[in-house]
């Protein structure tokens, strides 16, 4: 019985590390990506991911029919809140792959793709 009472402060204390230290290991959340995934855009000159915390850095490509394209510019936006490729022109009809990794501020490294086609 005593063993029991013991171990609910433990147990409680416990908890309590876990609920707080979980959001400190979160990695910055996508919160955004234009074109949307699988969607049908038109008159494309940006390709961006969003994110819900700052980046120290991040890279972005997009590519058609598997070859690079080669934006204007590319990179984490002046608020590093997002990483993005803008065009000169806007992007021709076909279908597009997008990869891009970023460094979160608390250090966590992430990665993701998507495609999307344009008319």
């Amino acid at each position: 019985m005593k063993i029991a009472r013991a171990a609910i402060p433990i147990a409680a204390c416990a908890a309590l590390a876990l609920a707080v230290a979980v959001p400190a290991l979160a990695h910055a959340p996508v919160t955004s990506r234009y074109p949307k995934p699988g969607s049908l855009a038109n008159k494309v000159k940006a390709v961006s991911v969003g994110f819900g915390d700052r980046l120290i850095t991040g890279r972005i490509e997009v590519r058609r029919a598997g070859v690079l394209l080669r934006p204007r510019s590319s990179g984490p936006t002046a608020r590093k809140t997002a990483v993005r490729a803008t065009f000169s022109r806007p992007l021709p009809s076909g279908s597009y792959s997008v990869t891009w990794r970023a460094l979160a501020s608390d250090s966590h490294r992430q990665a993701g793709s998507w495609s999307f086609r344009v008319r």
